[in-house]
């Protein structure tokens, strides 16, 4: 890593926070978005009785 730009060190190393700190992190939110994932309605793309 010595020879690479310090904007990249940077971005590696929040990277590598992200996801040290990701289990630390309480689980509401985590949870919640599982949750309204769960509940989306189902993509239509055609109508089971329409013309062919």
């Amino acid at each position: 890593m010595t020879g690479t730009p310090f904007i990249f060190q940077v971005h590696t190393l929040l990277g590598v926070a992200l996801f040290a700190l990701w289990p630390f992190q309480p689980p509401r939110p985590r949870v919640r978005r599982a949750a309204r994932l769960s509940r989306r309605p189902y993509v239509v793309y055609r109508s089971r009785g329409g013309a062919r």
